[in-house]
């Protein structure tokens, strides 16, 4: 996976999440204003209202989380990115060298492109 694919898929996993989050807690909303006010009005104080509003729109904030989670995974693949590009700026300085064949950095960065890595790497 290269790193312009990652990008534009975090990004892309951005803008939708969003998009459909808001569309979920506006329907949402919609579909629960006429209950939501007739319970605010017979409260008496602010700390009633604002919980009985974070409750009635739970299940939207939930559906946001929902939503999130393939933004969070793809911005996370591209923190691992930048941090396998830094393992091997740093190893590559070193006087023992660097082998890429070794389990460890197989593991955390097998899933990548290695010449970009590299050459993203010694720029």
């Amino acid at each position: 996976m290269s790193k312009t694919t990652i990008e534009i898929l975090s990004y892309t996993s951005l803008v939708l999440g969003l998009i459909f989050s808001v569309i979920a807690v506006v329907w949402w909303y919609i579909k629960i204003r006429d209950r939501l006010n007739k319970s605010v009005e017979s409260s008496r104080t602010i700390n009633e209202i604002g919980m009985k509003s974070l409750f009635y729109n739970l299940p939207s904030l939930i559906a946001l989380c929902i939503f999130m989670i393939p933004t969070i995974y793809f911005f996370g693949k591209l923190k691992q990115f930048n941090y396998c590009k830094d393992v091997i700026k740093v190893n590559s300085k070193s006087s023992i060298g660097f082998n890429e064949n070794s389990p460890d950095f197989i593991e955390d960065c097998g899933c990548y492109n290695l010449e970009e890595l590299k050459k993203e790497a010694l720029k």
